[in-house]
């Protein structure tokens, strides 16, 4: 039986692939899936929906990314916080109007994700906002900055 040494994927198959190839181009990540993640059940709520995700460790956003990409229908991107600044990432935060923020605590330079909430919800921003730290008792702050919760990220 002869097989191909490189074989077409059928992207029918699999539709969100050049959805999630596209959203870590867009990061700018070099990884290239061949197939992309799976769609769950529980992805129903978020189908459609505008998700940003922000953190200051890119291999975090890049094994994230492509979850959130199949889970949106393609409406998920990611910023990889490096050092900009707070008024800048709140304001094209507002201009991009996600339905849902995921924040990192602990971005780099000092900048907590807590502030970029209080300064959204400043502004005026509606979409929920939920908090995402390895500190387990960093979800406090992030409710009181008003997200909706916080994601442990040890788990």
């Amino acid at each position: 039986m002869n097989q191909d040494p490189n074989p077409t994927l059928n992207t029918e198959s699999n539709p969100n692939l050049e959805l999630v190839n596209s959203a870590l181009r867009k990061l700018g990540s070099k990884l290239e899936y061949i197939k992309s993640p799976d769609y769950f059940p529980e992805y129903d709520k978020l189908k459609g929906k505008k998700i940003i995700m922000i953190d200051d460790v890119f291999m975090v956003l890049e094994n994230i990314l492509p979850d959130l990409v199949v889970a949106s229908d393609g409406n998920a991107e990611a910023i990889h916080y490096t050092n900009q600044k707070l008024e800048d990432l709140i304001l094209d935060l507002m201009d991009k109007n996600p339905d849902i923020l995921i924040l990192d605590y602990h971005l780099s330079d000092g900048l907590k994700g807590v502030e970029i909430a209080i300064g959204l919800k400043r502004l005026g921003f509606e979409g929920k906002i939920v908090g995402g730290s390895s500190e387990s008792d960093k979800g406090k702050e992030f409710i009181k900055a008003g997200a909706v919760g916080n994601i442990d990220k040890t788990t």
